[in-house]
């Protein structure tokens, strides 16, 4: 029983990866540089990091925001409007940088591949970008093809006058990404620097409230934020001295500080009280996580003390007097159908096939060589020894009525009537298979245990459903994978344990003694030997082991060493007329009506298929995103 157990959990534990990444493996490192110039563009250069398996990457880039409202000098203009739009954007260049597991933001200054501009391109070509224009931005079709590594593309561009000049300061309010971004990124870092700046700087930031800003200096702001899901908006917002990007033309004509104070004090407010309210679900749902977790660890020690129980009282076979390697004789009266289902708890095709062999031992059917390979088998309604079972009679009608005429049948008709007529096969046999089974069933080789299986199932289920229900609030990942799989290989487990009765473990073990007997049967010498009279009903039995064929040869081998005193005329006849003959029809019968089961269920198969911070001096991040100009993301292809 461990050893099965053991391989299902192997098994189940193989068929459970954990993914941590639904869609690939995303971007692992998102580098950007913008600088702000005196004109009031501002000058970005893009490192990020891909990995997986893709084609290339489109990078889309909008200088405008269609969703902004009409800037009107109002409280909602500081809000989001098209005063914060840039004018056009201009492609610097796009290159591929060797990148590796120790990237970082000094990567953006390697050098690398640049990449040259086509009017189209295909998928595995390396080296080409496709543009795409319209009235909002521009995207970039890049080719770069992974089937599994990483890949560092960098883009560098200008967003034309995208800074706001008022009368008091100068501002920068843009969309980093919106909807349009599809990738997962692992980790972004954006680095701004504001040349020349003197005196006033204020740096915010909206989208998830674990992103950070930060003043380095006068000149120098930077953004992070770590797990940034796909299609979540993110932008960055910045005001500094408007001696700056005293070129600009953009101007506004009005004091603005105060008013995009009132507008990012009340968006701060309203995230340290979402932050507040996070904080508040986040412990209760730690608490009940480590409730969960530690319901858990003891619904794992109650299914170890439960299949600890279950194999010892309804799985583990019971001790019997037979304690002996090998058995001669056969422990029970009834056929190679009960043997073959005490042994496996079911019933198929060499059980079939033995039983024919049975039958033909017993009398009640006769054979007849027609070719050398060729076998007629012929029913013998007179037979008298003994009475048939409803299954044998049921395997007589089909052989004899159904497939043969005038109770005369040869394998190879068996075998094209399986091929022919597969559905009314498959029905006979059925019939056979329902009706020996039944049979085997009334002999109580095996103890019934409904009760106990399906308790011990639904404890299996209730663990696997509950850990899936709760396991984005577990904070041990290992304890709901050790859950996942005990649970899984235990149900198979509870679902497959068998127990023979003190009988049927008795009759087993005999069966067993007598399999390893036939199997050494060339290692004992002649006068060791059971009766002769016993080997062709020994052939049938060993049909139902898998040996029939070696055992055949076998006993060819030791008839011959035997000498003329220790048999009758009679046996002489056996070894020349019968075992050779009974050799040579046991593997046709064998092989032809297996391959006919085989055959006749490929067809049906076949047949069947074809039908945060308000004063702006750096913090944590305000809610929302998407308020700014401009905007745009991208994904693999």
């Amino acid at each position: 029983m461990i050893k099965r157990l053991f391989k299902i959990l192997i098994f189940i534990a193989l068929l459970c990866p954990i993914t941590i990444l639904a869609k690939d493996d995303g971007i692992s490192n998102y580098f950007i540089e913008a600088n702000v110039k005196s004109n009031g563009d501002l000058q970005v250069k893009e490192l990020f990091v891909l990995e997986g398996q893709f084609n290339g990457y489109e990078r889309i880039i909008n200088f405008q925001n269609h969703n902004a409202m009409k800037f009107n000098e109002d409280i909602k203009s500081f809000q989001s409007s098209d005063i914060y739009n840039g004018y056009d954007i201009e492609l610097i260049k796009i290159k591929a940088i060797e990148v590796d597991k120790n990237v970082n933001f000094d990567y953006l200054y390697k050098n690398g591949d640049e990449f040259v501009e086509a009017l189209s391109s295909s998928n595995g070509i390396y080296g080409q970008y496709v543009v795409t224009k319209n009235v909002h931005g521009e995207s970039y079709r890049i080719y770069n093809p992974s089937t599994a590594g990483k890949r560092g593309f960098y883009i560098e561009y200008i967003i034309k006058d995208l800074a706001v000049v008022h009368n008091d300061i100068a501002e920068i309010y843009w969309n980093l990404f919106t909807n349009e971004q599809i990738e997962n990124i692992k980790n972004l870092e954006m680095v701004v620097n504001i040349p020349n700046n003197e005196n006033e700087i204020r740096v915010w930031g909206h989208g998830p409230l674990n992103g950070e800003t930060n003043i380095i200096n006068k000149n120098k702001l930077q953004y992070k934020i770590k797990d940034l899901p796909a299609s979540r908006s993110i932008d960055i917002r910045f005001v500094f001295d408007k001696d700056v990007i005293n070129k600009s033309l953009k101007k506004t004509n009005i004091s603005a500080l105060d008013k995009i104070l009132e507008v990012e004090n009340k968006r701060a407010d309203e995230a340290n009280a979402e932050r507040e309210q996070a904080k508040k679900i986040e412990a209760r749902k730690r608490a009940i996580s480590y409730m969960l977790d530690i319901f858990k660890f003891f619904w794992i020690a109650g299914l170890v003390y439960i299949i600890y129980n279950v194999y010892n009282k309804h799985d583990k076979e019971y001790q019997t007097s037979f304690k002996t390697k090998y058995f001669r004789d056969f422990p029970g009266n009834y056929g190679p159908s009960n043997v073959g289902y005490l042994i496996n708890k079911k019933i198929g095709a060499k059980e079939i096939s033995a039983t024919i062999l049975d039958l033909i031992v017993r009398k009640h059917i006769n054979y007849e060589q027609l070719k050398k390979k060729e076998y007629q088998l012929i029913y013998n309604p007179d037979a008298t020894d003994d009475v048939l079972t409803i299954a044998e009679q049921k395997l007589i009608k089909m052989l004899f009525q159904t497939i043969g005429k005038d109770n005369k049948v040869t394998v190879r008709e068996i075998n094209n009537y399986a091929k022919k007529h597969y559905q009314t096969f498959l029905s006979g046999y059925n019939d056979w298979n329902d009706a020996a089974t039944i049979e085997a069933e009334d002999r109580n080789f095996y103890e019934v245990k409904t009760n106990v299986k399906l308790k011990a199932i639904s404890y299996s289920i209730i663990g696997l459903l509950a850990t899936f229900i709760t396991f984005e609030y577990s904070n041990v990942l290992f304890i709901n994978i050790v859950v996942i799989i005990s649970a899984i290989g235990s149900l198979i487990y509870f679902a497959t344990i068998t127990k023979r009765t003190k009988e049927g473990q008795d009759h087993y073990l005999k069966w067993m003694g007598l399999n390893r007997f036939l199997k050494d049967f060339g290692k004992f010498k002649t006068r060791d030997l059971p009766q002769i009279e016993l080997w062709e009903k020994y052939l049938v039995y060993a049909v139902v082991f898998g040996s029939a064929k070696k055992l055949a040869k076998t006993m060819e081998i030791k008839f011959s060493e035997m000498p003329e005193s220790s048999y009758t005329v009679g046996d002489y006849l056996f070894d020349i007329t019968y075992l050779r003959m009974l050799n040579n029809l046991n593997y046709n019968i064998s092989q032809g009506v297996s391959s006919a089961v085989s055959t006749a269920l490929s067809t049906k198969a076949i047949s069947e298929s074809s039908t945060s911070s308000g004063g702006g001096f750096g913090g944590g991040f305000s809610g929302g995103g998407g308020f700014g100009g401009g905007g745009g993301g991208g994904g693999r292809f």
